[in-house]
């Protein structure tokens, strides 16, 4: 069953519904159809670049904070460096930090038989 504007229609009432259409109210109405689901796709990408503006502003704020403390209070710069020492791992993330890189992992040696 569909509903749409206080009506309910069964499968076989719309076949029926649209058979009555002319091939230009059919245009007309694919049309419309089509407008508002673009019209829903773009308003999605609107919440979701919104959505990606907010985390990015909360990245910074919570990052500016923490850097500040991390200025003000040596036990907390110790902790904070422990923490990304453990938890960053790829190279250019660790550089712009500061960080040692990581050791390599020993090579596996092939043993011919």
């Amino acid at each position: 069953m569909m509903e749409g504007e206080g009506m309910t229609i069964s499968g076989n009432d719309m076949a029926n519904w649209l058979d009555g259409l002319s091939d230009d109210e059919l245009s007309v109405r694919r049309r419309i159809a089509e407008q508002r689901r673009a019209r829903a796709e773009q308003a999605l990408a609107r919440l979701n670049a919104d959505a990606r503006k907010t985390d990015t502003r909360r990245k910074i704020v919570v990052g500016g904070a923490v850097m500040l403390a991390a200025r003000r209070d040596d036990r907390f710069r110790g902790l904070l460096f422990d923490t990304l020492n453990a938890v960053v791992v790829t190279p250019r993330d660790r550089a712009i930090l500061g960080l040692p890189p990581l050791p390599s992992a020993p090579k596996e040696e092939s043993h011919h038989v």
